[in-house]
C-alpha cells in the first residue's frame, strides 16, 4: 500500500479459461477474474501485481449525469398532463354550425375517445381525434339555442370543454353565408362582392372549406367544384344571391311596418291611460297650488300630457272665476240703476198726488170717478 487511497495486490494465476481466470491470493484465497481484463500472455502460475484507488472525479461525473437524467423524466412525465380542448364556433347559419378546436394535447397519456355533446346529450365520438380539429353540423332548427360541449377522455383521466352557446340564425339573418367562388367573370363578381356586403355575409373564398355555404361558378368543373359536390355544398348561381338580397329587403319593410303599427298602438293605448289618470284627480286636488298637482301627477309616463293637462286645467279655473266675478259685478250694477230709477220715479210721482189731492180727486184705485 502506497497511500491512502490506492492498495496494491498481488495474485498467482491458478487455472485460465476462456471466460474466467482463477487467481490467488497470498492467504489461499479464490478469485474469479475475467480473462478479458488479463493480459495476453499469462498462463498458470503467472504473478500479478493489481493497484486498486478510488476515483473521485468520475464518482462526482456519473452523481451529475445521473441527477439530470431523474431531473429529465420528472418533467417529461411528471409535470405535464393532457390539457381541456378549446371549443370555438366557427360560423353559424339557420341550420348549421362549424365547430372547431385546437388539437388536443395528450402529454405522456393514452387517448381513448374523443367525444362532442349536443345539450347535455352524447352526440358521438370525433373521427381520427388527433388529427382533427373541426366538425360540421347540420339539421338545427331554425332561431333555436344550442349548447356543445367537447370531452377529452385519455389514460390520464377526463378534460371537458367549457361549454359553447350557439343560436342559430332567424330566416332573415343572412350573416352567415360563406360564399366559394369557381370561374365567374369580372362583373358578377363585383356584384356578388356588393351583395355580400350588403346582406351582412362573410367574404368571398377562394377554396372550399369546411364553413363554406354555397359554392357559385359559371362553369361546372374544376377541382373546387369537385370539392364542393363531394362536401354536399350547394351549388348556386348569382340569382340565388340576388334573391336572397330581394327577400331580406322585403321582409324588413314588412317588420317596419309591423313595428309601425305596434308603436301607433301603444300610443293610443298610452293617451287612453293618462286621459283615465287625470279624469280620475278629485277635486279637492283641483283646488291645491300648481306646486302640489305636479308632485301628485309626478309620473314619468305622463309628465308631458300632465303639464299640457294642468295648463288647460288653470286656464279653464282662470276663466270660471273670471266670469263669476263678471257676473257678480253686472248684479250690482244693475241694482244701482233699479234704485236710481225708483229713486227718480218717487220724486216725479210726488207732485202729481199733491195736484191731484188738491183737485179733490180721489187716490183709491177703487173709487169710482
Amino acid at each position: 500500500m502506497n497511500n491512502e487511497n490506492t492498495r496494491n495486490l498481488q495474485f498467482t494465476v491458478g487455472k485460465t479459461d476462456a471466460g474466467m481466470t482463477i487467481l490467488l491470493t497470498s492467504d489461499f484465497y479464490l478469485i474469479e477474474f475475467p480473462s478479458s481484463l488479463l493480459p495476453y500472455d499469462i498462463e498458470t502460475g503467472s504473478v500479478l501485481n493489481v493497484s486498486i484507488s478510488r476515483n473521485y472525479e468520475a464518482e462526482d461525473k456519473e452523481k451529475n449525469e445521473f441527477k439530470e437524467l431523474q431531473t429529465k423524466i420528472y418533467t417529461t412525465f411528471g409535470t405535464k398532463k393532457p390539457t381541456s380542448p378549446v371549443l370555438r364556433v366557427k360560423n353559424v347559419t339557420q341550420t348549421n354550425v362549424v365547430l372547431e378546436w385546437d388539437p388536443i394535447e395528450l402529454a405522456t397519456t393514452e387517448l381513448r375517445d374523443l367525444i362532442l355533446y349536443k345539450n347535455g346529450s352524447r352526440l358521438g365520438k370525433i373521427p381520427k381525434a388527433t388529427s382533427t380539429t373541426n366538425t360540421k353540423l347540420s339539421g338545427l332548427s331554425l332561431n333555436t339555442e344550442y349548447s356543445f360541449q367537447l370531452v377529452l377522455r385519455t389514460s390520464g383521466g377526463v378534460y371537458s370543454s367549457e361549454p359553447v352557446i350557439v343560436h342559430t340564425h332567424k330566416i332573415t339573418d343572412l350573416t352567415g353565408i360563406t360564399v366559394c367562388i369557381g370561374e365567374l367573370n369580372e362583373n358578377d363578381k363585383k356584384e356578388l362582392e356588393q351583395i355580400l356586403e350588403k346582406i351582412g355575409a362573410k367574404p368571398i373564398q377562394s377554396e372550399v372549406k369546411i364553413d363554406t355555404t354555397h359554392f357559385i361558378t359559371s362553369k361546372n368543373s374544376g377541382p373546387e367544384y369537385e370539392k364542393a359536390i363531394s362536401m354536399n355544398i350547394p351549388i348556386v348561381t348569382l340569382d340565388y344571391i340576388r334573391e336572397c338580397n330581394a327577400k331580406k329587403k322585403n321582409k324588413q319593410q314588412g317588420n317596419n311596418s309591423e313595428l309601425i303599427k305596434d308603436q301607433n298602438l301603444q300610443i293610443q293605448n298610452l293617451s287612453k291611460l293618462k286621459t283615465k289618470e287625470i279624469k280620475n284627480v278629485d277635486k279637492s286636488k283641483m283646488n291645491k297650488p300648481n306646486d302640489e298637482l305636479i308632485q301628485e301627477f309626478d309620473n314619468p309616463k305622463i309628465d308631458n300630457f300632465t303639464n299640457k293637462t294642468l295648463d288647460e286645467i288653470n286656464k279653464s279655473s282662470v276663466k270660471k272665476i273670471s266670469s263669476k266675478q263678471i257676473t257678480k259685478r253686472k248684479n250690482k250694477n244693475s241694482l244701482k240703476e233699479l234704485n236710481t230709477k225708483k229713486a227718480t220715479s218717487d220724486q216725479e210721482t210726488a207732485p202729481l198726488e199733491t195736484t191731484i189731492q188738491s183737485l179733490g180727486i180721489p187716490t183709491n184705485e177703487n173709487a169710482e170717478i
